[in-house]
């Protein structure tokens, strides 16, 4: 079996926990990395896959504080992630 073969096995076996990451390996599919730690490390195509697929930014929006990715905040923002957005706790970034 080739490696994209696997990809394609293991990526559509198990169905994502949550909406911060969808099945498949990007496309028309989804992206293929949790926007969380797309936002960690710096990775913006993955960022732009989950705004196309439709993923809640806001919650990404405090990673970005967090790991000073000021390209990717302007990204979220200028898509709608909402800077005043409060986490369970009630704070605000």
């Amino acid at each position: 079996m080739e490696i994209s073969q696997v990809k394609g096995v293991v990526s559509n076996e198990t169905p994502p926990t949550h909406n911060n990451r969808s099945r498949g390996a990007g496309g028309a599919h989804g992206p293929s990395v949790d926007i969380h730690e797309a936002v960690s490390k710096g990775n913006i195509e993955a960022v732009k896959q989950h705004i196309e697929a439709g993923t809640d930014v806001n919650s990404a929006l405090r990673g970005v504080a967090k790991y000073g990715q000021k390209e990717i905040a302007e990204l979220l923002i200028a898509n709608g992630a909402n800077v005043n957005t409060k986490d369970s706790s009630g704070r605000t970034l």
